[in-house]
């Protein structure tokens, strides 16, 4: 079956059919799935579908499978229901996620990528498969859904079995003792901020003088560390151990990571380098500022 999206282009209802020629394989021997990504809207594309916009993220940690799953009944990425959980490495997600990609044949799209300018955000989508083979699937497109409806609804299907039958607590990592951001653009210079209890203080050694360290020290309300706490559980940062690295990471004036001292001596750390969910992309450097508004009364 085929149907036109809103720009009049005919999309295959099981595949979008706008894969490119080169050297890029459209075969994919590994069935072991490492990583899964994908970001798709249908709104005004497929006119009977049951999502306007789905996200899926699945993401292999030390603890398990980090997953997030958003549907929207809008065209709105921001709205839509969220859930998200760290799931036993023993359920069956990502043999299931591979079935469905095989299915639909996500690999003959491999290597496709396509940006126009001038479109309206929220259409289109991205696709990433890593195998732990080191073999990958990715599609972006931001003119045309890069999976059918059936695909998407089948995605979700499977991401809301396993959050709900296989989810692990996530209330057992301790309480947070100390969060200590840090960045660094050489051994010369650097900048960190640490939060232990009511205690903040700042360092900042200069590249350009090597004896010139600037020191702050605050004391901030008790509930500055409680806050930064639940920011970090909605978004599940405790459990990034072992998250994947991006495979191009240009570091910028927002590259950093934070590490988390928990009560038992257990040392945590997240950087902007790894391949977090979409929600999460900007909250290292979300936290960093919201430390540096206590240095700066």
């Amino acid at each position: 079956m085929q149907s036109k999206n809103i720009y009049g282009d005919t999309m295959r209802n099981d595949t979008f059919s706008g894969a490119v020629s080169g050297e890029i394989p459209y075969e994919i021997i590994s069935k072991d799935i490492e990583f899964f990504e994908v970001g798709c809207s249908f709104a005004g594309m497929f006119p009977a579908c049951e999502y306007e916009h789905i996200y899926g993220y699945a993401a292999r940690v030390d603890s398990g499978f980090l997953t997030v799953l958003t549907v929207s009944d809008s065209n709105d990425r921001a709205g839509g229901s969220t859930l998200s959980a760290v799931v036993s490495e023993k359920c069956g997600l990502f043999d299931d996620l591979y079935d469905i990609s095989v299915k639909y044949h996500f690999e003959k799209n491999n290597g496709h990528s396509q940006f126009v300018n001038g479109i309206p955000a929220g259409f289109g989508g991205t696709l990433e498969i890593y195998f732990a083979s080191g073999e990958k699937i990715t599609v972006y497109d931001n003119r045309s859904s890069i999976i059918s409806p059936n695909a998407g609804s089948e995605i979700v299907s499977v991401f809301k079995k396993h959050i709900s039958e296989s989810r692990i607590k996530t209330s057992d990592c301790g309480t947070v003792k100390t969060v200590t951001y840090m960045q660094s653009s050489s051994p010369d210079e650097y900048f960190t901020i640490c939060l232990s209890g009511t205690r903040l203080t700042s360092e900042h050694k200069f590249g350009y003088e090597k004896n010139q360290i600037a020191r702050i020290e605050k004391v901030v309300p008790d509930n500055v560390i409680e806050t930064i706490r639940q920011t970090a559980d909605r978004h599940l940062m405790l459990h990034w151990g072992g998250l994947r690295e991006q495979d191009i990471f240009i570091p910028s004036l927002m590259n950093g990571k934070i590490e988390f001292e928990l009560n038992d001596g257990t040392i945590l750390t997240v950087s902007e380098s790894m391949k977090k969910p979409a929600a999460s992309g900007n909250i290292i450097f979300e936290i960093r500022s919201f430390l540096m508004q206590y240095l700066e009364r």
